[in-house]
C-alpha cells in the first residue's frame, strides 16, 4: 500500500515516499512474534507499554510516542494488511492511544492498541469498547490483496431507507476490503443516506453515542426503521395542526417523552454501569434545554400577543 511522506522541505512538490510494507497474517490473536503493527526503534527502545498518537497518513506514516511531556515521532515500518484503515482511521481521527509491544531486532513489534482518554492520559477512554470491537473483528477475518478503489465515486441513496451511524462508517472505514463486496456496497449506499441534513447533527451525535455503547456491551444497534417505529417509547404522532403554537407543543411533547425515557435509563443504571449512566445523563441534559428552548419560544409568544393586543 502507497502511503506518503510529505515531509520535504521547500515549497515545490513533496517527494513521496513509501515508509511501511504491508505482511499477510490470518493470526486470530497477536503477540510480539505477530504484531499488528512494527514501528522503528532506531532512535531508542521503546517502553512496553507508551501513549501517543499515529499522525495523518497523509502526511507521515509514524506514531508520535508521548514520554514525559516530550513527543518522539517514529516511522511505521510494517503493518498488518488487515489493520492499514483502522491505523489511518486513528491517525485522521487523532485518537489518543496506548500501545503494549516488545523491542525486537525488527523493531517495536505492536501487539495491542487501547484508546485512552482526551489529553493522552493512562485512563482508558470509554469510547475504547469500538476501538476492542474493531480489532476483534479485523482479527476474525481473513486478509485479502488490496484492491484500487475509487474513493471519489458518489453512491447515490436508493430506496433502502436505512439511516446509517457514525459507528457504522467507523467500522466500514476501518475494516476496508477485509468485508464481502456486497457487505460493502449496503453500508457505503447507507452512507449515502446518512450524509443527507433529515436528522440534525445533535440527534446524530445522541444516536452514535447509544449505538457505540450497545456495541461496547456486545449487542447490535437497531438500524431497521420499521423496527424504530415497533419498538421506540416514545411514538411519532404526525402532526394534526400546523401553526407554529401547535407545532411547538407538539415537540415539547416529544422532548418530555424523551427527557422520561433517559431518565429511567440514568435511574436504572445509577451504581451498576456507570458509563451508560453518564452517557444518559448527558444527553438527558441536551434534551432538557431543547425543552426549555421550546417553552421560551412559547413564552414569547404569548407575550407578543399580549403586546399586540394591549396596543
Amino acid at each position: 500500500m502507497p502511503v506518503f511522506d510529505f515531509s520535504g522541505k521547500g515549497t515545490g512538490k513533496a517527494e513521496e515516499v513509501c515508509t511501511y510494507t504491508t505482511f499477510i497474517s490470518d493470526a486470530k490473536e497477536k503477540s510480539p512474534e505477530d504484531p499488528i503493527l512494527v514501528i522503528s526503534n532506531k532512535e531508542q527502545q521503546w517502553k512496553h507499554h507508551t501513549n501517543g498518537l499515529f499522525t495523518n497518513q497523509t502526511k507521515r506514516t509514524s506514531f508520535e510516542f508521548k514520554e514525559e511531556g516530550e513527543t518522539y515521532p517514529a516511522d511505521i515500518l510494517k503493518v498488518d494488511a488487515r489493520f492499514v484503515n483502522l491505523i489511518k482511521w486513528l491517525g485522521e481521527n487523532r485518537i489518543n492511544v496506548r500501545l503494549s509491544g516488545k523491542n525486537t531486532e525488527d523493531g517495536y513489534a505492536v501487539y495491542r492498541i487501547r484508546e485512552t482518554a482526551f489529553g493522552g492520559g493512562t485512563k482508558l477512554s470509554a469510547a475504547d469498547g469500538f476501538l476492542q470491537y474493531m480489532i476483534e473483528r479485523l482479527l476474525s477475518m481473513t486478509a485479502v490483496e488490496e484492491i484500487e478503489e475509487d474513493d471519489d465515486a458518489e453512491e447515490e441513496g436508493d430506496d433502502m431507507k436505512i439511516t446509517s451511524l457514525q459507528s457504522i462508517s467507523d467500522f466500514m472505514t476501518c475494516a476496508g476490503r477485509t468485508l464481502p463486496d456486497n457487505i460493502r456496497l449496503w453500508a457505503r449506499r447507507n452512507l449515502a443516506v446518512a450524509r443527507s441534513h433529515e436528522v440534525s447533527p445533535e440527534e446524530r451525535r445522541h444516536a452514535q453515542l447509544l449505538a457505540n455503547r450497545i456495541i461496547e456491551l456486545e449487542g447490535v444497534p437497531v438500524l431497521d426503521p420499521q423496527k424504530w417505529f415497533e419498538l421506540a417509547r416514545c411514538k411519532y404522532d404526525a402532526p394534526q395542526e400546523f401553526d407554529s403554537v401547535s407545532l411547538l407543543k407538539d415537540n415539547v411533547a416529544s422532548e418530555r417523552c424523551a427527557i422520561i425515557r433517559y431518565q429511567e435509563i440514568a435511574d436504572f443504571t445509577n451504581g451498576k454501569d456507570f458509563t451508560t449512566c453518564d452517557i444518559a445523563k448527558h444527553i438527558l441534559a441536551e434534551e432538557e434545554e431543547h425543552e426549555q428552548d421550546l417553552q421560551d419560544y412559547l413564552t414569547d409568544i404569548v407575550r407578543m400577543k399580549k403586546s399586540f393586543l394591549e396596543k
